[in-house]
């Protein structure tokens, strides 16, 4: 009788250990994070914007365009920061208002040095060449305002964004399984708790 109790409480034992090694590996996997994805991380939102730190000289005016009666300008004004008007000279009527690019903005460092303004504009060709300090340039409609080629502006942003949502999806479904593995190893080690208890009483009796 005392043999078998030896040998179901070190079974017991070998459960225990197995259980708590799950539990180590889960939590391993909740604390594991790539460097090289914190490292991209880190430099996307803290050390590129922080590059330049001296207050940037004020944008100077872009000479507007005037093409067979359509006066094309590009608003001096944060707010209106990449946007191109087209208007009716002799009515002063507003044909088309397109925002040529977007100027992504880190809360983090200084606004004014993240500022992305036109630099000039100019008419070949029949399309309205856009410039920016970025270096930037654009092709624009004359008659409807639409961007050519608008994809390859956006398409980088559009995979970066990807990029971090399928990494923080990846992220949430292991933190869930390493959840799930602790919250199961706790409920077996109270149940064997339990059991190790009554094998106890049932040994001494």
């Amino acid at each position: 009788m005392s043999s078998q109790c030896l040998e179901k409480g070190g079974r017991r034992s070998s459960e225990r250990e197995s259980r708590a090694a799950q539990i180590q590996i889960a939590l391993a996997r909740i604390m594991h994070f790539r460097p090289t994805f914190l490292a991209v991380l880190v430099t996307l939102t803290c050390v590129w914007p922080f590059s330049a730190s001296a207050k940037r000289p004020a944008p100077k005016p872009v000479p507007p365009v005037v093409f067979q009666g359509v006066e094309y300008r590009a608003p001096l004004s944060v707010a209106r920061m990449g946007h191109v008007e087209a208007v009716e000279v002799a009515t002063g009527k507003k044909l088309w208002d397109t925002m040529v690019y977007q100027v992504w903005r880190n809360p983090l460092a200084e606004e004014d040095n993240q500022w992305v303004f036109i630099t000039s504009l100019l008419i070949r060709d029949r399309k309205l060449l856009v410039s920016n300090e970025n270096g930037t340039r654009f092709r624009i409609d004359l008659k409807t305002g639409h961007v050519e080629g608008a994809i390859r502006y956006w398409l980088p942003w559009f995979c970066l964004g990807a990029v971090l949502l399928v990494a923080g999806l990846l992220f949430w479904k292991r933190l869930w399984d390493a959840q799930r593995t602790i919250a199961g190893a706790n409920v077996d080690c109270c149940r064997d708790s339990n059991a190790d208890l009554n094998h106890a009483k049932a040994c001494l009796n």
